[in-house]
């Protein structure tokens, strides 16, 4: 007698084919995400670069760049010492009156490049000398500043950055602001920790002059100009420390000169200690929340202080004679510091630190003066990231004077 064809699995080849659909999925997954992952940081490095052209349109049409943050000074300021950079920079809210259109804290850079990223329309409601904060509509049936900088601009937003609000005017890039938020003023950084703490002096960020190393003054807003790209100005632009970078002076080269970078903690929030309560967003001219810095422990020696922060910066970057590349430029990333590439990323507070950082594994994007765009590493030696910083590291005093940089270093 003929047996009967059987139909269908038994429950034993349901189980193994189940474990081995199992394996399957979860030796594709990791593939999976790590190629989101990959498309998330390429769409970053498509965003990083149009904020670079943009810089670089703004820069062929008006022969320099934007201030990194436009702050409104007062008559006859002459001291920077009592400069409205200087009150933005500790005490925020002092500038500051809800609804006014006289406030001090006028825009960032974000502004002033709107019809260089596709944002022409944003750009023309805006009226220019009036603050971020003003709630004045800016005419019949038009928007107020306010409501204009509340809204989100695609290439502004990382979409790796976890930290992004909902239609708040979020920003994840931040331009290149040497080694200190302001250049000329004798505040001191005294937080331990070499953390902001929210306190008028140090809370709001470091604010660094330099010396030789046999303690004489130099010119800190010569000193600052050669050490960064993108600096704190006035609207009058009539100050001395009004300093705006245009192509002459990446003398290092364009290739060698970082433009913008990823920082997660700038950006939207509704006032943190570190804006003084003030809110925040794409136009905030605050320093913490529209710029990055190389790391500020360059300007102690030796390290650690406990509880100081000198304002000697680079004039004692190395107690050897020959000073060139020497000493704290390695500082500059220091590997567990919290003022490294992606060191600070356990802190959550907007404004909390001006230092580069993404929540990209391992590195973040930044873009170059020439445009192109780069991933670095976390762990990027700190000279080398110095080198990058600094347009004019060659042209330093002797005191803190760099080398050429070795493309190879950084290149990939």
């Amino acid at each position: 007698m003929r047996q009967a064809i059987r139909a269908g699995f038994t429950l034993i080849e349901m189980l193994v084919v189940i474990a081995i659909i199992g394996i399957l999925v979860g030796l594709l997954l990791p593939a999976v995400q790590g190629a989101r992952a990959a498309a998330r940081r390429t769409q970053c490095q498509s965003n990083i670069r149009q904020v670079g052209f943009g810089l670089q349109g703004y820069l062929t049409a008006n022969n320099q760049l934007p201030a990194a943050g436009t702050i409104r000074e007062f008559a006859g300021v002459t001291d920077p010492a009592k400069s409205a950079i200087v009150a933005a920079i500790t005490s925020p809210s002092s500038l500051y009156n809800s609804g006014s259109t006289t406030n001090s804290l006028l825009n960032s850079w974000v502004v002033d490049i709107l019809p260089y990223i596709d944002n022409q329309e944003l750009y023309n409601s805006w009226t220019k000398n009036t603050s971020y904060l003003s709630i004045v509509p800016n005419g019949v049936a038009r928007p107020s500043n306010y409501d204009i900088c509340t809204k989100s601009i695609g290439v502004l937003q990382c979409p790796d950055d976890l930290s992004v609000r909902p239609r708040q005017g979020n920003l994840s890039y931040v331009v290149n602001g040497g080694f200190s938020r302001f250049y000329g003023s004798p505040i001191l950084w005294d937080v331990p920790n070499h953390e902001a703490s929210g306190s008028a002096q140090g809370g709001n960020g470091a604010v660094l002059q330099w010396t030789t190393s046999n303690g004489t003054w130099l010119d800190s807003l010569d000193a600052g100009r050669k050490l960064g790209v993108m600096f704190m100005g006035t609207a009058a632009g009539n100050t001395p420390w009004d300093m705006q970078t245009t192509s002459a002076s990446l003398y290092d080269g364009a290739s060698n000169t970082l433009l913008v970078g990823e920082n997660v903690l700038a950006g939207a929030s509704n006032g943190t200690p570190f804006s003084g309560g003030v809110p925040t967003n794409w136009a905030t001219p605050l320093p913490n929340f529209i710029m990055f810095m190389g790391s500020d422990l360059v300007c102690q020696t030796p390290y650690p202080i406990p509880n100081v922060r000198n304002c000697c910066v680079c004039g004692q970057l190395s107690p050897q004679s020959s000073s060139v590349d020497g000493g704290a430029w390695t500082w500059s990333n220091l590997q567990g510091s919290g003022s490294n590439i992606n060191g600070a990323l356990h802190r959550s507070t907007k404004g909390i630190a001006p230092y580069a950082n993404s929540f990209h594994t391992g590195g973040a994007n930044f873009a170059f003066c020439d445009g192109s765009v780069r991933f670095l590493p976390a762990t990027i030696d700190g000279t080398v990231y110095a080198k990058l910083i600094t347009p004019q590291g060659s042209l330093l005093h002797v005191s803190m004077r760099q080398l050429p940089l070795d493309q190879s270093s950084f290149a990939k």
